[in-house]
């Protein structure tokens, strides 16, 4: 197959779903650089403990940021284990998400021990708190973890406003990092419970397979996708995402599948990559136990009423590709409605490849390629929909959702003039 070249362009994922064509219209690397040149300190950087937070970690002479010597990834007694909660939250609020999460806080608790720790109230995340003061004002400092001090595992609890995304991608530099937010109690509390039922032998029944799912928009047979030159009706970031990552990772597990313990995985041709097929891999009779995809994510203006429910929805195979004329219509594209509520993931490890599929932060990190100023995304910070449902069903929530804040392009994995290299997936 002829690995296809980005030409001089990048192009990041993502399609509007309020107009026809491109979150982001494809640009130069030559604008890209001109661009950044002309950045002011202030925009470099929001702040001076964020500058030297970054400069410490780039310097090759400090200590790394693995796990202690002595600890063990999969041992939380070794490591730690905790929760990060806003210090302004309501107290009343936060003991009744704790509360809903009472199976999964009594789970922890036996297995990290004198390690388990909850950082609320004064001890929780202060507003405009960098990771590295957060972590000096609990004992601790940059390079190994000193998990006594804060353990080496952490769950953000909490909407990215009020823990912003920033501190999260500072943090899990150092420490292992993840975040859930929900509406409501039940959320939390089913959340917990499937932690639990995760961790409970005999109590998962998904098949130890792995699916690849990967969509190329505006392809109509296979020629399309190997050929050399690409029709101007081809997609060129799905296609290269369906030929350079995809593939590759599906190659990977499939050489380890005995190794593993696992069924041969499962690779989804992209001609088979439609809305109606996914619904079959997320909480139908064929979801396995490992999801990867690979697609656009849509994404609305600031102010859309469709903005919180479907910003990071999946863009599938239906979405005809770039002549498409018009936004694309929702049967083209997979969004939180549409799991099913007798859908069953309990145990699934979903990882979305797609813009905004994790969440929307509140300022546009990529304002620069534009040519823009700053500018804010949304009303505010929020998490993606469907991860959320995918976390929370009430039949069974998955086990974790692996996914971009903001967007994802193809630079990701595969550079101009290379062979892709997608070894970080």
């Amino acid at each position: 197959m002829v690995m296809p070249e980005q030409d001089d362009l990048i192009y990041l994922n993502g399609i509007s779903g309020a107009e026809a064509g491109y979150l982001v219209q494809p640009f130069t690397l030559d604008r890209l650089r001109d661009r950044a040149r002309k950045l002011t300190e202030e925009e470099r950087f929001s702040s001076q403990d964020h500058l030297s937070g970054l400069q410490q970690k780039g310097d090759p002479s400090g200590a790394t940021f693995g796990l202690p010597a002595e600890a063990t990834p999969d041992d939380l007694e070794s490591t730690g284990w905790g929760m990060i909660l806003p210090a302004t939250a309501d107290p009343l609020k936060v003991d009744a998400i704790l509360e809903a999460l009472s199976e999964l806080v009594t789970l922890r608790k036996g297995q990290a021990k004198k390690r388990f720790f909850t950082f609320r109230d004064g001890d929780g995340y202060r507003p405009g708190e960098t990771a590295d003061a957060f972590v000096s004002r609990h004992g601790g400092q940059p390079g190994t973890p000193d998990v006594d001090k804060v353990p080496y595992y952490l769950m953000i609890v909490a909407d990215p406003q009020s823990i912003p995304f920033h501190f999260q991608y500072e943090l899990d530099v150092q420490y292992g990092v993840g975040r859930i937010y929900f509406e409501t109690p039940d959320e939390y509390a089913q959340y917990a419970r499937s932690v639990l039922l995760c961790e409970t032998p005999g109590k998962v029944k998904l098949q130890p397979r792995s699916v690849f799912f990967g969509v190329a928009n505006g392809i109509q047979d296979n020629k399309d996708l190997e050929a050399a030159t690409v029709d101007a009706k081809v997609d060129k970031a799905t296609r290269l995402s369906a030929i350079a990552l995809v593939p590759p990772i599906f190659k990977y597990v499939q050489e380890r599948q005995v190794k593993l313990g696992w069924d041969a995985p499962t690779l989804v041709e992209p001609l088979q990559a439609a809305k109606a097929n996914l619904s079959n891999y997320l909480g139908g009779d064929q979801t396995p136990a490992l999801l990867f995809t690979a697609s656009h994510g849509i994404g609305f203006p600031y102010g859309h009423t469709s903005q919180y429910l479907f910003q990071g929805a999946l863009v599938t195979q239906d979405w005809p590709g770039p002549t498409f004329k018009t936004a694309p219509t929702r049967d083209m594209y997979f969004g939180a409605e549409d799991i099913d509520s007798s859908a069953s993931l309990l145990g699934m490890v979903a990882v979305l490849f797609a813009c905004f599929g994790g969440g929307t932060p509140y300022w546009d990190d990529f304002a620069v390629a534009q040519d823009k100023q700053r500018q804010a995304l949304a009303h505010r910070a929020f998490l993606a929909a469907l991860p959320r449902r995918l976390l929370s069903h009430p039949r069974g929530g998955a086990l974790a959702v692996i996914a971009h804040v903001e967007r994802a392009w193809g630079y990701s994995f595969k550079w101009a003039g290379t062979t892709a290299e997608p070894t970080s997936f």
